[in-house]
């Protein structure tokens, strides 16, 4: 079965800033809120009021602890000579709620005898902190991030930093992510064999998270039903047995977020096509104790048709004309129900159905016959043989399952 990606939602995967503008001076104060939104800058005046106008409000907090530590409304710090000073980033829950810290960049200015001592250098670029430089923290997606300093030189020596910018990256947490197959659907069927495509469904402007990164899983779990990545966003599901399944995408991110789909995995059956002499009459069927009743009594096994699901969402019904001893086969509800109107009985469903991605079976009609006037084949030679014939062909009545996936 060839594998029809007919579509596939992959973006650039941009990671969003909260960046906001920093302007030093002398004065120092307990702490300063930091207002911003997530894609685009917002100033701040030497008041610390915001010039641009965040409308989520909140932001980014700096919080300052330790004995004659402070911040500046100029975006300065002071740092204390006898403790230091531990400066806190905390990303406001209100404002980005499941957002979380993945970066902060730190635009050093001028500094005077201090420097960087946190216990733990995780996620921290210590090489940088020094005057004029950039000083960065990557680490675990956090809400909170701490930063240490400490003085040095003499008590009575000035101990800052100014700060120039800071730069604030945020995940932005999948606000719509699903798992589809090539019908748009989150649950389905496929057979034994097939090659069945699966897709990530999400909006690549309105996430930071990687898209691509993504683990599966399968409940129940067994390692007869697997999903391949084939690369660039391509999936596939491939299956040894049957059942029905619930396959769920896990995305790794701040925080972990999950979809699923549902699969009914069915086995290959035959559809085999009987002949009957005395009447001319075709007649198909699944069960293969019909077929050897119906052989006893004067009906020859013509061979396999073709093969069909043995379960999907596709019924195919059989229906009696007890008038002319005819059979007719629908996979139309409709038109089940209206051909009972006229007097044909359902006999029930004679098998299901591959959908559209299958091989297709054409249904003819005969108008020149009284009996015998409808013939279902997947043979497109045999169409061709009875249209020049002077049969009529219908269009398609259902479809079989495809070639077997060579592997």
């Amino acid at each position: 079965m060839s594998i029809n990606l007919r579509r596939k939602v992959v973006g650039s995967l941009i990671a969003s800033a909260v960046a906001i503008s920093m302007i030093p001076a002398m004065a120092f104060a307990d702490s300063t809120t930091i207002n911003a939104m997530p894609t685009s800058a917002v100033n701040v005046d030497q008041e610390g009021q915001t010039v641009t106008t965040d409308t989520r409000g909140g932001g980014v907090t700096i919080s300052v602890t330790g004995l004659g530590s402070n911040i500046g409304n100029n975006w300065g710090i002071g740092v204390g000579y006898t403790e230091g000073g531990v400066y806190t980033f905390t990303l406001d829950e209100t404002a980005y709620p499941d957002y979380a810290i993945t970066k902060i960049e730190i635009g050093i200015g001028n500094m005077a005898n201090c420097e960087y001592n946190n216990d733990s250098t995780t996620g921290w670029d210590t090489t940088k902190f020094s005057a004029n430089s950039t000083f960065t923290w990557a680490g675990t997606p956090t809400n909170k991030v701490s930063l240490a300093l400490t003085a040095t030189g003499a008590q009575g020596d000035n101990h800052y930093v100014n700060l120039s910018s800071i730069t604030v990256y945020v995940d932005i947490p999948v606000s719509a992510f699903s798992v589809v197959d090539s019908e748009d659907s989150t649950s389905g069927y496929m057979c034994v064999g097939d090659e069945f495509p699966l897709f990530i469904d999400y909006d690549p402007e309105t996430t930071t998270y990687d898209m691509t990164k993504i683990t599966w899983s399968v409940s129940p779990e067994t390692e007869d039903v697997r999903v391949e990545d084939l690369g660039e966003g391509d999936y596939i599901v491939v299956a040894d047995t049957t059942g029905e399944f619930v396959i769920t995408a896990t995305v790794t991110g701040h925080p972990e977020v999950t979809a699923s789909y549902t699969v009914t995995i069915a086995d290959e059956v035959e559809v085999l096509r009987l002949f009957y002499p005395d009447t001319g009459e075709h007649l198909y069927t699944i069960d293969m104790g019909e077929a050897a009743y119906l052989e006893e009594h004067g009906w020859s096994i013509e061979g396999s048709a073709w093969t069909t699901p043995s379960i999907s969402s596709i019924a195919v019904y059989r229906l009696f004309n007890d008038n002319n001893g005819e059979h007719l086969y629908t996979a139309d509800e409709g038109e089940a129900a209206y051909l009972e109107t006229l007097g044909w009985k359902i006999e029930g469903i004679a098998w299901y159905a591959h959908d559209d991605t299958g091989v297709p079976v054409y249904r003819v009609f005969n108008p020149s016959a009284t009996t015998n006037t409808h013939l279902i084949t997947a043979d497109e030679g045999e169409i061709d043989h009875l249209v020049n014939a002077g049969w009529k062909l219908e269009g398609v009545a259902m479809y079989a399952c495809p070639d077997p996936v060579l592997r």
